[in-house]
């Protein structure tokens, strides 16, 4: 902003109405200047998410009191929510990890969850798809505590050729506790005093970056005081976490089961439920170690906070030349739905159809309907065009299913 804009902020608010109301910098002089265009004596009214112009003391006063005590009024609670739902539907990665909230990633030790999370990182800082959804370009700090700097290095170089990077994006960044003189990241200070603001930070792993987060005494303070530093800093956080020791006795059914609830799932997380509970994405990760004639390494499902179950998604570990893992890539296949109620349903429905359609070919109520259509669109078998409106596809038509049972 020039001298001679700021001569005219001056000149139109010379009360400094604006600046007793703690509007941010740009807010004040764009009221300003648009009350100057306008006419207008005093500062016009602007439409701003958290705030709104106002004239008596005694407006000043109460709406001091609302911002200093946190309190909403029902417009700006509405600003909020559209805020936080452009956040999730937009995100890091779209639909999937939402910005200014914290999320987990669940596995079992040793199933290739870093090798994921680098892929994550890397897709996200140079602004690629990951595993087929958007991302939003943005700076990456990835605080790895689970291998070395020359394994990061590896890990980096491997996934970059993978996505057919040129290099290793600069906006992707390395804390590893080799290289620093601190054990463990200051992820507030990080945010702090950043220049350009970490879009994307991802800890891997929780129980090494701080143990107290896994007891219960502590969970749920932490875990509050991580969730203020996202919304703070409009940072999406995920924290790689994982699996306590299997119960033998009473084993949790896999992933790949449709009759498991991801959110059941997510409660043999080890330590404290309230590291669940607290976060906005939950992810699951599983080998299918053969309990499934999938050829597939991993199942990814996940459960959105207000938004219920998605996924999911079965990634293969593609290999390069010689032989070594390269990275993942999801695998789509009719056969992947492993029902075959509803793959029998998705052969007879049309190229285009209606989520009535759909009902009547599975033969069941709303909700598994729902279920069903969310599970197709994972699978990159169907997807959505509208509201209610879907596409297939897939490959396979009712009719070249029909010719294939004739020959």
């Amino acid at each position: 902003m020039n001298e001679r804009d700021e001569d005219r902020v001056e000149r139109v608010d010379p009360q400094g109405i604006l600046r007793h109301l703690n509007f941010p910098r740009q807010v004040l002089i764009e009221s300003a200047l648009e009350a100057e265009r306008n006419g207008e004596d005093h500062p016009a009214v602007v439409e701003y998410p958290q705030e709104k112009a106002i004239g008596s003391d005694a407006e000043i006063i109460e709406e001091s009191w609302l911002r200093d005590n946190h309190l909403l009024r029902h417009d700006n609670l509405r600003a909020e929510c559209a805020h936080a739902e452009a956040s999730s539907k937009g995100g890091v990665v779209a639909g999937f990890i939402p910005r200014r909230a914290v999320s987990f990633l669940v596995g079992d030790s040793g199933i290739g969850k870093s090798p994921l999370a680098y892929q994550l990182g890397l897709s996200v800082a140079a602004g690629v798809p990951f595993l087929g959804m958007e991302t939003h370009e943005s700076l990456v700090v990835m605080c790895d505590y689970e291998n070395g700097m020359e394994e990061s290095l590896n890990l980096s170089d491997q996934l970059a050729r993978f996505l057919n990077l040129k290099a290793v994006p600069k906006n992707f960044v390395l804390w590893s506790p080799d290289y620093s003189h601190t054990d463990s990241l200051n992820i507030e200070r990080l945010c702090e005093t950043a220049g350009q603001k970490p879009g994307f930070i991802i800890v891997d792993s929780l129980r090494s970056h701080d143990a107290h987060f896994e007891k219960h005494e502590y969970a749920g303070e932490k875990m509050n005081h991580l969730n203020k530093i996202a919304y703070k800093y409009g940072a999406a956080i995920l924290v790689i976490h994982h699996t306590r020791k299997p119960d033998r006795e009473n084993p949790v059914s896999g992933l790949h089961d449709d009759s498991t609830r991801v959110i059941r799932w997510l409660r043999e997380a080890a330590g404290s439920g309230s590291l669940i509970n607290q976060s906005h994405t939950r992810i699951a990760v599983d080998s299918l170690d053969g309990r499934s004639s999938m050829d597939a390494a991993l199942i990814v499902r996940w459960y959105r906070k207000s938004r219920g179950e998605g996924g999911p998604l079965y990634l293969e570990r593609v290999c390069d030349d010689s032989g070594e893992p390269f990275g993942y890539q999801p695998l789509t296949d009719i056969k992947l739905l492993s029902n075959p109620d509803q793959e029998k349903a998705l052969r007879s429905l049309p190229q285009e159809f209606a989520f009535k359609e759909a009902k009547q070919a599975l033969n069941r109520t709303d909700d598994p309907t729902s279920k069903f259509l969310k599970k197709c669109i994972s699978l990159r078998l169907v997807r959505q065009t509208g509201r209610g409106r879907y596409e297939r596809t897939d490959n396979t038509t009712a009719a070249e299913t029909y010719d294939s049972a004739v020959r």
